[in-house]
């Protein structure tokens, strides 16, 4: 059986998962080398991630089982891999799967693109409680900065496990070059179409827009290991992440995973002696003459109390 006829067969299941109707048996057949075009293949990465040229992963899985020989059930977790392995290799990290794979023989698969969203989130992680949540917001990393709070790499394998510790924002490096691109607003859009989807990217893409809004900031976050642009300069990366989230609205309903972080930021953030002592901290401790010229005036006026305070004992003492 070809797979043009078997596709065929399943033209009614197929066009069900688009919201428009279109002749699947209408395909023309004739085909060129591909090995020919080894070329293409970063441009492959991309075009299978997205949105809008995803293909039911059941048919998928027809094509697989016939032109591998194997039943469709055992088909399913052989794409998986082979799937997996082939945009891994775009991404060309070796931590790109942050589900184990294992897992991904349980979990429903939508299309190409379900299938990498769902291996990036890892199994760990939850959605944050169903709370009103006071802040989905927080200041760019330059204001965090003022208060205190800094950004340092963390060592979880998955971008999108991020962390707040003692003033200390920990998030993954995340390398964003044209892939990864592609993938975070693919991810976003299709957590967007879908009212029942967990808004995990969503949420990502929210965290990055609020801690970016110029150039500096994504200077401060290279300098701190946690970005490698590989996009263009540092104002073209601003841009695209501030584009990512734009119009995203989080709320209660969404069960923001990033939600209980925000607050804490927010809270470390409106804390006026934590401002205070940051501001010390930075005028002097990162300017040592400034440093030691204030403990030269605070020793100056110890020493001239110390010498004034004697100097009236004394006095009192000889008019005793």
């Amino acid at each position: 059986m070809s797979c043009l006829q078997r596709i065929s067969e399943l033209e009614e299941n197929i066009t069900r998962c688009y919201s428009e109707e279109f002749n699947v048996a209408g395909v023309d057949s004739n085909r060129s080398d591909l090995g020919a075009l080894a070329w293409m293949v970063p441009y492959f990465y991309r075009y299978f991630l997205l949105l809008e040229n995803q293909i039911p992963f059941f048919v998928l899985e027809e094509i697989y089982a016939l032109t591998h020989n194997i039943s469709v059930k055992e088909s399913k977790s052989k794409l998986v891999r082979s799937a997996l392995r082939f945009f891994k290799n775009g991404m060309k990290r070796s931590d790109f799967i942050a589900r184990d794979i294992h897992q991904m023989d349980r979990v429903p698969i939508l299309h190409l693109l379900d299938l990498v969203r769902s291996s990036l989130i890892p199994s760990n992680i939850r959605q944050g409680k169903k709370i009103f949540f006071d802040t989905t917001f927080i200041h760019c990393i330059s204001k965090l900065r003022l208060a205190g709070i800094k950004v340092s790499q963390g060592k979880a394998l998955s971008l999108l496990e991020v962390k707040f510790k003692r003033g200390v924002i920990e998030m993954p490096n995340i390398v964003i070059n044209v892939l990864m691109r592609c993938v975070l607003l693919n991810c976003v859009a299709l957590e967007q179409c879908q009212q029942r989807s967990s808004k995990y990217f969503s949420g990502y893409a929210t965290f990055l827009d609020c801690l970016v809004s110029t150039e500096e900031d994504v200077e401060y976050l290279h300098e701190r290991n946690v970005i490698d642009n590989y996009l263009a300069d540092d104002s073209k990366l601003a841009g695209f992440i501030n584009h990512a989230s734009k119009d995203l609205v989080i709320n209660d309903s969404d069960d923001f995973y990033l939600g209980e972080l925000f607050e804490d930021v927010d809270r470390h953030y409106q804390n006026r002696w934590k401002w205070k002592w940051t501001s010390f901290n930075r005028e002097y401790f990162d300017k040592p003459w400034l440093l030691l010229s204030a403990a030269g005036g605070i020793l100056l006026v110890v020493a001239t109390s110390f010498q004034a305070v004697m100097a009236f004992l004394t006095y009192k003492y000889k008019n005793c």
